[in-house]
């Protein structure tokens, strides 16, 4: 391949077992980007400017999720959720939201109840593992109800995608002919190329869970 940048890679196997080289900054709300001819984490700052969804924090050297304190702040038109974290409503970039005086990830349930907008997705689910955890979801969200659990990992329902999402399938041999759902949000925990879908980041956790 050539390619303009000097870009960082993750290495997959592809389907001849030969390694495959995805480069990282070949979409820009992934977790890498472009910077003067560099491939950066999108946690550091270029010219002095983040990423939409990170603010300028020197406490961590570079840039931080809005939705984690600098200096023990919330950035500017956020607020703090919980002991520890920030949270906006209407931001797509807020993962958590209060449930009284706790702070929970967006599309938990508060009491057993979803927020205004979604429904109830069932337990956090995959394979033969089940959690403990309500889930909620919408038409559009990553989460998704089926047979009885609700997939947060991105994994299509017996074929089905979420609305907004594409179907595509795992290039790493290790899970077989895996189908998995992809699309160019915040919520993809994947990227397609050179005609199967990646994962972005291998330590990718979930969207809208609290890890803690």
């Amino acid at each position: 391949y050539n390619y303009n940048y000097n870009y960082n890679y993750n290495y997959n196997y592809n389907y001849e077992n030969e390694y495959l080289d995805v480069p990282r900054c070949m979409k820009e709300n992934g977790f890498y980007r472009e910077c003067n001819g560099e491939c950066k984490e999108d946690y550091k700052s270029c010219n002095r400017e983040c990423t939409e969804g990170h603010h300028n924090c020197e406490e961590w050297n570079g840039c931080q999720d809005n939705y984690y304190r600098c200096n023990n702040t919330c950035p500017e038109g956020w607020e703090l959720c919980g002991e520890r974290l920030c949270m906006k409503d209407g931001s797509p970039d807020s993962l958590y939201r209060s449930c009284g005086d706790k702070c929970i990830g967006k599309y938990e349930a508060c009491n057993g109840t979803c927020p205004a907008g979604m429904d109830v997705c069932g337990y956090e689910g995959y394979n033969s593992w089940q959690g403990q955890t309500l889930l909620c979801h919408t038409a559009s969200s990553i989460n998704q109800p089926c047979n009885g659990v609700c997939l947060t990992n991105g994994t299509a329902c017996d074929g089905q995608c979420p609305g907004g999402f594409t179907l595509c399938t795992l290039g790493d041999p290790n899970y077989g002919d895996q189908e998995v759902c992809y699309n160019d949000s915040v919520e993809s925990l994947y990227i397609f190329y050179n005609g199967y879908c990646w994962y972005q980041a291998e330590e990718y956790s979930g969207i809208g869970i609290l890890q803690t």
